[in-house]
């Protein structure tokens, strides 16, 4: 972590954030932070102390998606969470929660993949693009023409997940 008063440029920010869940009370004490692009940040602490809290207003979704009364300020960037449209904060920022198998939505690292770009609002050639980008960087190959990303983008014209 930078101290705030430095010069550089941080990715996330974070001034005197607090936060008070609306059904249980105080959550989170004010925290200040100030994370550098390349930096691994690792919150850690005893059960209840905050962190997913934490974590939930470094991302934006607090004070979007949960009821309280956050305090402070946060920047992803140069955007301030509270004001900017989750949609927007997402392109920039995301968590994986406790139980990573809770988010997963498709039944395969592909279309995995192409569900985050559907919901980018992309192209389908850009999601295309991107998803091969991604497995290459990862060294995972594609399966082959007969995989459901595949068939989906030769048989349909809007790349909705569809279950079978």
């Amino acid at each position: 972590m930078v101290p705030l008063e430095a010069e550089r440029h941080p990715i996330l920010r974070a001034e005197a954030v607090e936060y008070r869940y609306a059904q249980h009370g105080p959550a989170l004490p004010p925290v200040s932070l100030a994370v550098e692009a390349g930096v691994c940040l690792a919150l850690t602490g005893p059960s209840g102390c905050g962190k997913s809290t934490l974590a939930r207003c470094l991302t934006g979704l607090i004070p979007h998606l949960y009821r309280g009364e956050m305090r402070g300020t946060v920047w992803i960037e140069t955007l301030p969470t509270a004001t900017t449209p989750l949609w927007q904060l997402t392109e920039r920022a995301g968590m994986v929660f406790q139980n990573p198998a809770a988010q997963l939505l498709a039944t395969t690292v592909e279309n995995e993949v192409i569900f985050g770009l559907e919901n980018l609002g992309l192209p389908r050639a850009e999601i295309e693009t991107r998803l091969e980008e991604a497995l290459a960087r990862l060294g995972w190959p594609r399966c082959g023409a007969g995989t459901p990303a595949r068939s989906r983008a030769a048989s349909n014209s809007d790349w909705r997940w569809r279950a079978s």
